[in-house]
């Protein structure tokens, strides 16, 4: 009994530890339309182990949800966020002010919108 009960236990303790433990960034938030970035945004890593390629990430302004999605190489040769892995092969998603669509540059740590 003893030993059940100590397991449990682990087992408790390691869910919500590995659930609670996400990753988040501070990125600029830049405007295609100005080419400025001036205003910072919290991007957190919901599915993977870290911010890269195929990582699913939700980005914040304070507490307000902007946009969420995979990030992606679009077949532009960009990196996109996007809902459905199957955008990244459609040429007709674009980012910028070209459409709604959100790009990422993780080493720079920026994400471009309109």
């Amino acid at each position: 009994m003893k030993y059940t009960l100590f397991i449990l236990t682990l087992f408790i303790t390691f869910t919500v530890n590995s659930q609670s433990k996400k990753s988040s960034y501070i990125f600029d938030l830049c405007e295609a339309e100005s080419g400025l970035c001036q205003r910072k945004c919290k991007v957190e890593v919901v599915k993977g182990n870290k911010l890269e390629l195929g990582s699913y990430i939700k980005v914040y302004i304070d507490k307000a949800l902007i946009t969420e999605g995979y990030i992606l190489k679009h077949v532009s040769g960009q990196v996109f966020i996007l809902i459905s892995k199957q955008d990244a092969s459609n040429p007709d998603v674009c980012g910028g002010c070209c459409g709604e669509t959100y790009s990422i540059d993780i080493k720079k740590k920026q994400i471009w919108g309109c």
